[in-house]
This record gives C-alpha cells, structure tokens and sequence, in this order.
C-alpha cells in the first residue's frame, strides 16, 4: 500500500458539531437524506448516457490497497496518533449510533464495533437497553495525516445484512470528503456519498443505493445553515440490502465524477466547480438513521468490507 501524504486541512463537516458541542457530537453530513429544492452543484446534472459501461483502468496505478489481511486502524481522540489507514473517532454519535473507541489504541481491536477479522473489515451496529453503538472508520485525521488523494479510482467491496425488522433502519455509506473544517472559518467542502441506503423496506428508498453529490460552496461554518447547500441525488437499481457483495466506485477526474457499481458506469457528472478539484479521503460507517423505532429489543448487524482500493491515473490518455 502506497499511502497520498495529506494536506491538514481543518475538520470536516463530519467532525464539525464535534467541535462545536461540548458533548463532542459529530454530525454527519451523510447521515441526512437529499432535501428537495436545493441547487445542484454548479446547476450541473446527472449524466445517464454511459450506463452501464465497463470500468476501464488501462493506465492507473494502485495507491491504496487494504484487503485486510492485517489491521492498521488507530483510535482518535483529538490528539495526534500518526499516520495509519484507517482512524476510529472516539465519543461521537451518527444519527442515533454512538461510535466509541480506546484512545491510544492501535489495531484490531480499536472498537468494539469496528475490528478486522478473517480478511473483513467488520462495522458493527449494536442495541442494548434501547441504546445504538455503532462503527465507523476514515483514511484521514484533523492533524493531516492518513490518506487522501486527487482524481483517480476509489473503490470498496460492500457486503450488507439482506434485511432488518419493521421499525430497523440502518443507515450505512461509503464516502469520499474533500477536507476538514474548523468552526468559526469559511470553507468549500466537496462530498460525494457512493453508496448511501436505508434497510427499512417501509422507507421511500427500500434498501436501494442512493448516490449524491454535495456542495458547500465558501459556506460559513455555522450548523444552522449546514443544511443548506447544493446537491444533486439519483435513485441507482442495485439494491444495497440483499445480503450480496457489491462494489461502490467512483472515477473522479477533472471533467467527471462517474459512479460505477459492481464496475458497470451507473451515472456521471461534471466537475464544474473549482472546489471539486481538492484531494479527497474516504469513510465508512453503518450509522442508524433517526427514522428507526425505540426499543429495548437487543439487536446485532454487521457490514462487511473485504477490499479498499485506490487507484492514480499515470498516463494522459486515462484523463
């Protein structure tokens, strides 16, 4: 593995109500669905017209490569912990599940909910007493180090529970953000959510990917208007939810961010704003969306990873 050295870039949207709550709360731009009637990033669209091509990465080069067959994953607790692949945060919440880990550890064994086991990345989500723990992991730390990278192919094989009860709705994601952000600063921060669904099958989305591109254009960083921002959502056709192994990938170079899944083109759209052009870091997590039901029912799920990639275009022609 091969890791882009980062650029410190502040904290992002994800970590920023962490910062901002004295209960260091994250709140996870991710982890709220696409509202109607905002602005698509840079008035641009969807582009359907190559679905269904094949992933060509005829002159790329692998730059990150964990296929799990040992655990570099660290715990992160506002102080620097050096550069890994992948940083647990501790004490923060998304949606409903709370992430938790033991500061200072190093390992497979970080957290509770996020471990790696015969060759899998496993992100846990767990009720007790009515409570939701839950996991989740990032390339990428507040103080610069991990990996980011600009343009190129980043992917990960995805496997999710085939269903949940009525009243259950996992909230899982695989993410790729453009920086960090510190309160009280203007930022341009880029996000695209490669894969994002809910199990619940009574939801509007029943268990199918939604992919969606965010936009906060020189956004002051105040969470009262976090919400508002550019975006642009599409419904995909693969369902999420059916207990199969899927890969979620994203081509990003500077004219497009084209999706693929199970590497099958599924939609493209232009890179039209000058903020889109900025390195970025990836996220996994299985939050539990606000939408799921109180109960003091124990309750176990798991999502599975069992690769990561990322690939570097090396030659002009693959631009």
């Amino acid at each position: 593995m091969s890791n882009s050295k980062s650029h410190g870039r502040g904290r992002t949207a994800y970590q920023l109500a962490a910062a901002l709550s004295a209960a260091a709360t994250i709140f996870a731009l991710q982890a709220q669905p696409a509202s109607a009637g905002l602005p698509s990033p840079g008035g641009g669209a969807w582009d359907f017209s190559q679905k269904g091509a094949a992933l060509d990465l005829t002159g790329y080069q692998v730059t990150f490569d964990d296929e799990f067959t040992t655990a570099d994953v660290a715990c992160y607790d506002w102080a620097p912990v050096g550069s890994h692949r992948w940083y647990v945060y501790n004490n923060v919440t998304i949606a409903l599940g709370a992430v938790h880990c033991t500061p200072g550890a190093v390992g497979a064994n970080v957290s509770p909910d996020v471990f790696v086991n015969n060759h899998l990345l496993v992100l846990g989500a767990h009720r007790r007493n009515g409570v939701w723990n839950t996991g989740a992991v990032q390339t990428f730390d507040p103080h610069g180090e991990g990996f980011d990278q600009q343009y190129g192919y980043y992917e990960a094989s995805i496997k999710l529970p085939a269903a949940t009860p009525a009243g259950v709705n996992l909230w899982p994601a695989f993410i790729l953000d453009s920086g960090h952000v510190y309160p009280g600063t203007a930022y341009e921060v880029t996000e695209l959510d490669v894969l994002e669904a809910w199990s619940n099958a009574g939801t509007a989305y029943d268990g199918y990917n939604q992919v969606t591109l965010h936009s906060w254009p020189a956004t002051p960083a105040n969470l009262s208007i976090l919400p508002t921002h550019e975006q642009a959502p599409f419904m995909t056709a693969v369902k999420a939810f059916d207990g199969n192994w899927h890969t979620y990938g994203v081509r990003f170079t500077p004219t497009y961010w084209t999706i693929y899944i199970d590497r099958k083109e599924v939609g493209r759209y232009p890179v039209n704003q000058a903020l889109m052009n900025k390195p970025m870091w990836m996220q996994l997590n299985l939050g539990i969306s606000p939408t799921t039901l109180p109960s003091t029912a124990n309750a176990d799920y798991w999502m599975y990873v069992n690769a990561v990639h990322v690939y570097a275009c090396m030659t002009s022609a693959c631009q």
